[in-house]
């Protein structure tokens, strides 16, 4: 059913290259836009993230079961990471509200969901419509977990619903620790800006 695959990785380069603006002493906001859509024939959008010595994973895509019977879905791919769900609806991910915040209070679906396989978790199914997510609506918050103990990192993913046939990704974004959903970095060029703003203010109070 899935008769492509799209494969996109988020490394330390590309982390590098992304938006990365400090917000306390100890930690950091990895921002990546990445704007793609995807289809039920376009195939699987392989989110990887490298972080030390480990690499997380999850995918993320459509599954076409039938002309009224596809679904958006989000789901870990890698050991040790995890999609925000509530413990009554665990196979389905949860949808955070802007600023709301995502962390270790939050319920998280991990690889393996039990048993020896993973199962996808659902954003919306456009059979029943069931699913936290509205088959239409931009900027729709879903969160995600990686890392064990003390190096335990979230973040979100923000996707645009665009019917049955269509999903684009927004943007991720995580941090080691808590993070508000569509807490969005400024672009490198504004934070210049803002950078040469202060100078001058600094040169006019002189």
């Amino acid at each position: 059913m899935r008769t492509a695959r799209l494969e996109k990785h988020i490394t330390a380069a590309a982390a590098a290259a992304a938006v990365a603006v400090a917000t306390s002493a100890n930690a950091s906001i990895t921002y990546v836009p990445i704007n793609m859509t995807l289809t039920p024939t376009s195939g699987v959008y392989e989110l990887t993230i490298d972080q030390g010595d480990s690499v997380y994973g999850w995918a993320i895509g459509i599954q076409s079961v039938g002309q009224f019977g596809s679904y958006s879905f989000f789901t870990p791919t890698s050991p040790h990471t995890g999609v925000a769900a509530t413990l009554s609806q665990p196979l389905e991910a949860k949808k955070f509200v802007f600023e709301e915040g995502i962390g270790q209070a939050d319920f998280f679906n991990t690889y393996p969901t039990g048993g020896s396989s993973n199962e996808n978790l659902v954003l919306h199914n456009y059979g029943n419509g069931t699913g936290n997510f509205s088959s239409f609506g931009a900027n729709q918050y879903a969160g995600f977990s990686f890392g064990t103990g003390l190096n335990t990192f979230f973040g979100w993913a923000s996707f645009t619903m665009n019917g049955q046939n269509s999903i684009t990704l927004n943007a991720i974004a995580y941090t080691q620790g808590t993070i508000g959903a569509g807490m969005l970095i400024p672009a490198p060029g504004a934070v210049a800006l803002l950078g040469l703003a202060g100078a001058a203010g600094t040169r006019r109070r002189r």
